[in-house]
């Protein structure tokens, strides 16, 4: 969508639109290759990764604020040491990957269950 279009729809927003877009396009695909899975699998798989999305905040302003706790702050600190490492010592590369934190209320985002 041009952005001349919808003046106040921030950057943020294009980019959960398009990663939404990609995830609907991804599943019709996944649903096309995969017979024995049904629609509500591929619904509530989406609808997670959506409440993901929406919920994701930039590490760096998370750990601006003061009142973050104190057990939430260590593991994001350790996260910025880690990427930090991997860049300068590791020699790999500097993407966007991790960050960004989303908490989705749970203990867990997701569970593997094998049988």
């Amino acid at each position: 969508m041009p952005a001349s279009l919808s003046p106040n729809i921030t950057s943020v927003q294009r980019a959960t639109a398009r990663r939404v877009l990609a995830s609907g396009l991804g599943m019709l695909l996944a649903m096309t290759l995969a017979g024995c899975a049904s629609l509500d699998y591929y619904l509530q798989a989406a609808g997670g990764q959506f409440q993901i999305w929406q919920r994701q905040q930039s590490i760096d302003a998370l750990l601006a604020q003061r009142d973050l706790p104190a057990p939430l702050r260590a593991k994001l600190e350790l996260v910025v040491r880690a990427r930090r490492f991997a860049a300068t010592r590791l020699a790999l590369p500097d993407h966007g990957s991790y960050r960004s934190y989303a908490d989705v209320g749970r203990d867990y985002v997701v569970w593997n269950v094998f049988a």
